[in-house]
């Protein structure tokens, strides 16, 4: 179902089963639209369940569609039971903005990523709202994008003679996630991401049969290789380029033989404005509870463990911290 251009629309109760070993088979996809309602649909397929973008150019398979020039926004979705090879929930793409979004009482199943806010394009993405969802993600062999994140926020250019769009005012709120991988905040270039809200958290990592020992952080599609997949040291939550992230009522559990990719609870870098405001969490596989590097103003408030030893915290090169534990 691919809705392009257009103002008012309600999918109701629509069942939408897609090959998953195909790419580029989304279930609902709706771009460049206004004022639609996405209700109560039962939705599996190799890519994206539900994506709302602002695409503006599919001349390739819509004659004549192309620079079109409409933000989208407006768009409410709730009560969908989603599985997908690539993002259960996929906002942001494109060059239009994509603003004004709510979706609500989601379950989202055996999916790459669990729910995916993207800029790659000139289009920003702002005032989006997801709230009371169960997400579970888990890896999958071969080219998929996505490395079973159970949400990824990230600003990336997709080509290097084009800006990238903003990413701000997102809030995730009663989320209750379950997956071979984390949560991932990611702007390669400062600006770009901000105003990023977490409230009532509950994150379990899980065993992975097709982890690495070394991590990877995949954010394509990017204009460079090395930018859309790097190595590196995983944490359960993971932030870097943030300006204005906040961590609240965030609970970490961790599972038997988590693979060995993993270090960090937390961990936020190159960050101006960070709140982490009730922290429960268990002992990490072997870093820190809370790892800050290259930043400003810092805030902690009220966390400790479930279990494990004393809780401590891994601080380099951060100007003004306040902890208030």
């Amino acid at each position: 179902m691919h809705l392009d251009g257009c103002e008012g629309g309600r999918l109701l109760d629509l069942r939408i089963r897609n090959n998953p070993l195909v790419p580029n088979n989304d279930g609902i996809h709706c771009t460049s639209c206004r004022n639609v309602f996405i209700r109560g649909c039962d939705i599996a397929a190799g890519d994206d369940c539900i994506a709302v973008t602002g695409i503006n150019d599919h001349a390739a398979i819509i004659p004549g569609f192309i620079g079109y020039d409409m933000s989208t926004e407006n768009i409410v979705v709730s009560d969908c039971v989603l599985s997908s090879r690539s993002s259960g929930i996929r906002v942001g793409y494109g060059h239009n903005d994509v603003r004004h979004c709510s979706f609500s009482n989601c379950i989202i199943r055996a999916s790459s990523r669990g729910v995916g806010v993207f800029a790659r394009n000139p289009g920003s993405v702002e005032d989006i709202v997801f709230s009371d969802m169960q997400i579970e993600t888990k890896r999958y062999r071969g080219a998929w994008w996505g490395n079973a994140e159970c949400v990824q926020v990230s600003a990336v250019r997709i080509r290097e003679d084009e800006p990238v769009g903003r990413v701000r005012g997102i809030r995730f709120r009663g989320i209750r996630a379950r997956g071979e991988n984390g949560i991932l905040v990611c702007g390669l270039e400062d600006g770009r991401v901000e105003d990023i809200v977490f409230d009532e958290v509950d994150l379990a990592i899980c065993h992975s049969e097709d982890a690495d020992e070394a991590g990877v952080v995949d954010t394509r599609p990017a204009w460079k290789e090395d930018l859309g997949m790097r190595t590196m040291d995983l944490a359960a939550v993971q932030a870097e380029g943030v300006a204005g992230l906040t961590l609240r009522n965030l609970a970490i559990r961790w599972g038997d033989r988590v693979p060995g990719c993993f270090r960090d609870n937390v961990r936020v870098e190159r960050f101006s404005r960070f709140l982490l405001e009730g922290l429960s969490c268990q002992t990490p596989p072997r870093g820190a509870v809370l790892a800050l590097g290259q930043g400003r103003d810092a805030r902690l408030r009220g966390w400790g463990f479930v279990e494990g030893d004393p809780p401590w915290v891994s601080v380099e090169d951060v100007d003004g911290m306040a902890d208030e534990r």
